[in-house]
């Protein structure tokens, strides 16, 4: 979670952790690795009130999250390839914004959300294949079947990082 209570040293730290992480598995040729960044930007909406007079607002905001976004892109570098915002948190036209400014991945559908919903998020809770699939930069890759196997993720992810151009990950075939 982000853009809460946490100051922009703290995030940085967080950052870093996560970098060093990536580069201790990678010096070790630990099979498993982180593959993708997530900000989730914090929704108070429904939060206790003291937090949410310590915070000052209720919905995510867009410019912070956009920052924080390029920041994380550059400080994580290769470390981890992918980087996706939340369209439920920043709703699609935030997400969508979010691919210039460092993520390569929309993301894809969900099966059940609530949590981001119940916090008071107006992103939505619901976006089809296609709907996705049409905010995809052109510059992406296409987004494999939902069918892959885990050692296709794995490669993807190592190409992903030896590659000028960024992957997506499988968006299902969900109606909403």
């Amino acid at each position: 979670m982000a853009g809460h209570i946490e100051t922009p040293r703290q995030q940085i730290e967080h950052l870093e952790k996560l970098r060093n992480l990536q580069k201790i598995a990678a010096a070790n040729g630990y099979p498993a690795r982180i593959t993708e960044f997530i900000i989730l930007s914090f929704v108070g909406e429904q939060a206790p009130k003291p937090l949410r007079r310590r915070v000052g607002r209720d919905q995510p905001v867009l410019t912070d999250a956009l920052l924080l976004t390029a920041v994380s892109r550059l400080f994580l570098g290769h470390w981890i390839p992918n980087h996706q915002p939340s369209w439920v948190k920043l709703g699609l036209a935030g997400a969508t914004t979010a691919l210039g400014w460092g993520c390569n991945d929309i993301g894809g559908t969900l099966m059940e959300e609530h949590i981001t919903s119940m916090a008071g998020a107006q992103g939505g809770t619901c976006r089809t294949a296609a709907e996705l699939r049409g905010r995809s930069p052109p510059w992406a890759v296409p987004p494999p079947s939902a069918t892959r196997s885990t050692a296709d993720y794995r490669s993807q992810a190592h190409q992903s990082r030896t590659s000028r151009y960024p992957s997506t990950h499988a968006l299902s075939a969900k109606k909403c």
